[in-house]
């Protein structure tokens, strides 16, 4: 199974409403966090992993249901796997589980606290620099966090046990 914790934001848009917040999920690419932001008047969803705050960065326009925000969700983080040289992990752990997937509200401050710093990077290098969803995504999943021991997200998700 699949979890995919949804902000309040984020569940009006897509009309979907959690009623609670599950625990952690055993397989830890198996739960992400999505949330939305603006940034230039563009709306952005940005999906992180909940345990090591991988994240990825799509835009929010079309996606106005159930439906199309996982159809959405699948692709973008298959993606952001591939060109990262991750898809190992993709296809191993987290592909067999994208047909069974819940919804939750967000599983703790320490995670929504982390995802705050990083919708705050990601407007200050879209609003700021002007820069390019891929470069943004660079940049973020390179940036160190406090809630990994001053690790990047990146770093964390390339050391996880085969």
């Amino acid at each position: 199974m699949r979890t995919l914790r949804l902000t309040s934001k984020l569940s009006q848009k897509i009309a979907v409403f959690p009623k609670k917040s599950l625990p952690l999920e055993d397989n830890p690419l198996c739960d992400w966090t999505a949330r939305l932001l603006t940034a230039k008047r563009v709306q952005y969803i940005v999906i992180t992993n909940t345990s090591f705050l991988y994240s990825c960065i799509m835009k929010g326009r079309g996606i106005t249901d159930e439906a199309s925000f996982v159809r959405q969700v699948d692709r973008s983080i298959k993606e952001q796997m591939r060109n990262d040289g991750l898809i190992f992990h993709y296809e191993r752990f987290l592909a067999p589980h994208i047909g069974e997937t819940v919804f939750s509200k967000a599983l703790n401050q320490s995670v929504t606290g982390s995802m705050n710093d990083i919708v705050q990077h990601i407007k200050f290098y879209i609003e700021g620099w002007g820069l390019p969803l891929a470069e943004v995504s660079n940049r973020i999943l390179n940036l160190p966090m406090k809630s990994l021991g001053y690790e990047c997200p990146i770093t964390v998700l390339r050391q996880m046990k085969r």
